[in-house]
């Protein structure tokens, strides 16, 4: 694939050569509530963008930076590009106009963990009860 064209849509690499990109899970943490909906951690600067990395123990900077609320980590499979950091959800129905997720590297979340509110909760899934003892989710990092 031709350095410099955009990738907006996964039809843009569709039949090309595309080095670089692997396919397998991309990963993101979100709101266990067993309803409904998706509640996913997402930037507090940019309400549209989920916090979605290739490493699942980076997640665990991420569930540091939000309020304690009963969470877990969820996975889809994708396309991947770590260089561009984007990725596509290959199960989309959507086909070739599939729209790409933003995937934060480590150095990214590194970065967006040492500033104060970096993350939040997408809005919408209310608690009522006390979550702040709840345990972290399995981030895959303990041996």
């Amino acid at each position: 694939m031709s350095e410099g064209k955009k990738v907006e849509k996964l039809g843009d690499i569709m039949g090309k050569e595309i080095e670089s990109w692997r396919v397998g899970w991309i990963f993101f943490l979100e709101l266990d509530h067993r309803l409904m909906g998706t509640f996913p951690a997402i930037l507090t600067e940019d309400t549209d963008v989920i916090i979605v990395v290739a490493e699942k123990p980076l997640l665990r900077k991420v569930w540091e930076g939000v309020p304690r609320r009963r969470s877990r980590i969820s996975k889809v499979m994708a396309v991947y590009n770590l260089e561009l950091g984007i990725a596509f959800d290959i199960r989309n129905p959507r086909n070739e106009r599939t729209q790409p997720l933003r995937v934060f590297s480590a150095d990214e979340v590194e970065s967006l963990a040492a500033q104060s509110g970096a993350f939040k909760w997408a809005p919408g899934m209310m608690s009522m009860e006390d979550e702040s003892h709840v345990p972290p989710p399995d981030f895959g990092d303990s041996e």
